[in-house]
């Protein structure tokens, strides 16, 4: 099966960052299999809509053309 990871911090400075979030989703890809086609990382206000998330709206409008099985969040705020 075919995976997408999708990584978002709050914080646009180096305060934080994504590296844990692709991380464990990548752990978790390999433990079940999961073939990872493209991870996306985004610095972006949890309170933005989505329309206003550059990096979502790509990886949404990416996994609906690519034969994506499963869109990776680590947290359900994600």
């Amino acid at each position: 099966m075919n995976a997408v990871i999708y990584a978002r911090v709050s914080s646009t400075g180096d305060r934080q960052s994504t590296e844990r979030q692709v991380m464990d989703l990548t752990n978790y890809a390999t433990k079940n299999d999961l073939t990872i086609q493209q991870v996306y990382e985004e610095h972006i206000s949890g309170a933005k809509r989505n329309a206003e998330r550059p990096v979502l709206t790509e990886c949404l409008d990416y996994c609906r053309t690519n034969d994506t099985d499963i869109l990776l969040v680590s947290e359900l705020s994600r």
